[in-house]
């Protein structure tokens, strides 16, 4: 993630917290299987970000893209609760 060119790093994590009802077909399972297993990687991963957005998506289903208009209001409103630490990150 992190190279000589960049001078700061948002990441953005979207994955939420792991649903803990039943999935809903074998898409909803094999996705949550994927995100168990890489649970790890993305932690590491994160922890390279000089700041991190995390938008409350944990309600949504990661397939239901009907709901794609809610999560980019999450993701902007999560963003925008940032400004004051990335304007920090910005001017130093």
């Amino acid at each position: 993630m992190r190279n000589e060119d960049a001078d700061f790093i948002i990441a953005v994590d979207v994955a939420g917290q792991h649903e803990k009802k039943q999935p809903r077909n074998v898409v909803e399972a094999v996705y949550r299987s994927y995100s168990l297993m890489n649970a790890e990687r993305k932690h590491s991963s994160l922890h390279l970000a000089d700041l991190v957005i995390r938008p409350e998506v944990g309600q949504y289903a990661a397939f239901d893209f009907s709901k794609v208009t809610e999560c980019i209001a999450a993701g902007e409103e999560a963003a925008d609760y940032l400004i004051p630490e990335i304007k920090a990150f910005l001017t130093h």
